[in-house]
């Protein structure tokens, strides 16, 4: 699960809120992880 590196990497996280009403609110969050030499090639195919 572990490879030689150090680094783990990098998560991006996008995130939006939107009121409609003084009732109903809502939100949207996209992350997307891209993986460094932390983790061993068998890791990051799944």
């Amino acid at each position: 699960m572990f490879g030689d590196g150090l680094a783990r990497g990098h998560l991006q996280t996008f995130f939006i809120i939107h009121k409609f009403n003084k009732n109903l609110d809502a939100f949207f969050q996209y992350e997307y992880f891209v993986p460094r030499d932390f983790y061993a090639d068998k890791a990051r195919s799944g």
